[in-house]
């Protein structure tokens, strides 16, 4: 993936079609971050749907801006429930 910034990526979280929020990566970081939404968006008779969209990804034609190439590693992911 390229993305037009080597600032960080966005990246907008859908769950079961309703976005739930968006996260911000940087460059070269790792983190650890959460989204809460409400419960009513998870249909328990089905498999949940997670979308994750990286808006300001861009192919490689592009133009001719300098990019840097980077990606988002998932290496764990929770639904949990909120008292």
């Amino acid at each position: 993936i390229e993305a037009p910034t080597p600032a960080g990526q966005l990246m907008k979280v859908t769950v079961n079609g309703a976005t739930v929020g968006e996260m911000q990566f940087t460059v070269g970081a790792e983190s650890e971050q959460s989204i809460t939404f409400a419960g009513e968006i998870l249909n328990r008779n089905a498999p949940v749907k997670v979308e994750f969209t990286l808006p300001d990804v861009v192919g490689s034609e592009g133009g001719p801006r300098a990019r840097q190439r980077l990606s988002v590693m998932l290496t764990a992911l929770a639904l949990t429930p909120q008292p």
